[in-house]
């Protein structure tokens, strides 16, 4: 078992977590219901916990990447460039994406206390919950997204017929058209 094991095996879960939270914060609004609002609570708490062994195993999966493409940093190939922009562009989503599911996690984790003895709906913890659950299960799918664009060339060409996608840089000394044997 390798740090890319690890990492493959922690993410999706709290990724799956995020969306079903804002799911769940949903049908607490609609229904008014505080045990329905308790209980979505509880899983953006767990999510964001769960969220730790995804994030603390990512640098470990960097490595393992780059040990396996020969050391992304040291090869100036195209696909290396791509990777390595690849790679940058999920470390920085899922930094951002960790610390906004913390913030979730604690505002969770005080509202639940706030919240459960009473049998009282409370709308306003109802809606922040629901814009830091929504905020982070968009930065969550981002961060998969992203993470998918390292390993998975299909999900590479889809991004790239998509105008609003970022596009990795050229390489460096290179000129567009330099190095296509295709042409």
């Amino acid at each position: 078992m390798n740090g890319a094991w690890v990492h493959l095996g922690s993410v999706h879960l709290p990724i799956a977590l995020a969306v079903i939270s804002v799911l769940l914060v949903l049908f607490a609004l609609v229904t008014k219901s505080p045990a329905r609002l308790k209980f979505a609570l509880e899983m953006i708490v767990i999510g964001a916990v769960l969220s730790w062994g995804a994030f603390l195993s990512g640098e470990k999966a960097e490595h393992v990447v780059e040990d396996f493409r020969g050391n992304v940093s040291e090869r100036l190939s195209q696909e290396d460039v791509d990777l390595k922009h690849f790679i940058h562009e999920h470390e920085e989503w899922a930094e951002k994406a960790h610390y906004c599911f913390q913030a979730a996690g604690v505002i969770a984790l005080l509202g639940w206390i706030f919240c459960r003895s009473a049998d009282k709906f409370r709308m306003p913890l109802a809606i922040v919950a629901l814009l830091f659950a929504g905020g982070t299960a968009g930065l969550m799918g981002w961060t998969g997204h992203m993470g998918g664009q390292i390993r998975h060339i299909e999900v590479r060409q889809a991004a790239a017929s998509n105008p609003t996608a970022p596009a990795p840089p050229p390489p460096s000394g290179e000129s567009e058209g330099e190095g296509d044997e295709d042409n």
